[in-house]
């Protein structure tokens, strides 16, 4: 208790170097949440990408804007065309189908945690079937649910998405990126996304008052060597992007972010190490005479290091509660990487208590210093 209070009284006497130091600790230790966080959701990202089943497709995405169509002479001048895709998508109720042709869904196949793939359904064309983009409680693989009594609407769930992205051309977007490409499911609509074959839907009451055409046409080829053909062709007159391209600059984007946060993740870390280093050493300095009269009352080496400790730990201590009570307060969740950094990050700021152990040991007027057997 006694090394306590002299531990507290050292940090008393230097309150706006402590309020600064605890400051530098706390900002420290959001930026390296945001770095891990970042990491941590760009390795998900590329797993996502990876496995989100367009990796082999061979193809190129058009943007059409506001045309909505390509030119039946571009179509014509690219060798080895498969099919082409549409994106239609059909909002009904509080759903939102979106399409696909039964050729694209031979070669683009998400990767499903329960159920199947729509390429497996050959039922009935009196219910529609769907993939759910993410689970829902009331719905269940195998339900045949009617949304509408009156019509006789009718669908049926065939399997989930593994994670909730899918494929859309609904917003093909300038840029061309995955965020216009894989839409997120629980924030991109507030319609729940139903994936589905176009064949089955384009018999639905009111087919075209409900229909919402994609601003992109993919252009599906039959091998990977005409896609430079291909993207040369449809970038005269509009953009496009090769499946790869896509998911590659997804990636990329995905991992801008660490390499931005990076150098202020280190550039803060440098600050808050010598900051703290050189706010004890103050401390040290100016309570030399403090420190002469704990040793000539029998301190040893060890008692003012662990003094030291303790003062040290104030500032961690204040800092982490300070940074846990805006985090969480903020509605953020930690992951057992951010406890781990955090808890590194302390442990080596506890480290920088030996500073006065080195400043007492070589300052010649404390003669009273000694060492513990």
């Amino acid at each position: 208790m006694g090394s306590i209070k002299l531990a507290y009284h050292i940090f008393c006497k230097n309150l706006l170097s402590s309020i600064i130091v605890t400051v530098q600790i706390v900002a420290l230790l959001f930026i390296t949440n945001e770095i891990i966080v970042t990491t941590n959701d760009f390795y998900k990202t590329v797993n996502i990408y990876n496995e989100c089943g367009l990796s082999d497709i061979k193809g190129v995405i058009v943007d059409c804007g506001s045309e909505n169509s390509i030119s039946p002479k571009v179509l014509e001048s690219i060798d080895g065309i498969k099919y082409c895709e549409t994106g239609n998508t059909i909002m009904y109720d509080y759903y939102n189908f979106i399409t696909y042709s039964r050729n694209f869904v031979e070669d683009y196949k998400p990767k499903i945690s329960e159920g199947k793939w729509l390429n497996e359904y050959n039922g009935e064309m009196d219910t529609i079937p769907v993939v759910l983009t993410y689970p829902v409680s009331d719905f269940r693989v195998g339900d045949i649910i009617t949304i509408d009594e009156e019509l006789d609407i009718k669908i049926n769930i065939v399997g989930v998405l593994n994670d909730p992205y899918y494929f859309s051309l609904s917003a093909g977007g300038t840029g061309m990126n995955t965020r216009y490409v894989m839409k997120n499911a629980y924030s991109a609509y507030s319609y729940m996304p139903l994936l589905t074959l176009s064949d089955y839907v384009e018999l639905f009451p009111g087919y075209e008052y409900n229909s919402l055409s994609g601003t992109g046409k993919a252009i599906i080829l039959k091998n990977s060597a005409d896609e430079e053909k291909a993207l040369e062709i449809t970038n005269k007159n509009y953009v496009s992007r090769t499946f790869k391209d896509i998911l590659e600059f997804g990636k990329d984007e995905a991992f801008a972010r660490i390499r931005a946060l990076s150098p202020f993740v280190l550039l803060l870390f440098l600050i808050s190490i010598i900051g703290l280093a050189g706010c004890i050493s103050l401390s040290t300095l100016k309570n030399l005479n403090f420190y002469s009269v704990l040793y000539l009352q029998g301190a040893s080496a060890q008692k003012s290091t662990f003094i030291s400790m303790i003062y040290v730990t104030f500032y961690i201590l204040i800092a982490f509660i300070l940074f846990l009570s805006i985090f969480f307060a903020a509605g953020k969740t930690m992951c057992i990487y951010n406890w781990i950094a955090s808890v590194l990050i302390l442990c080596l700021l506890i480290t920088l208590s030996f500073i006065p152990y080195k400043i007492l040991k070589s300052n010649p007027p404390i003669e009273c210093f000694r060492e513990s057997e």
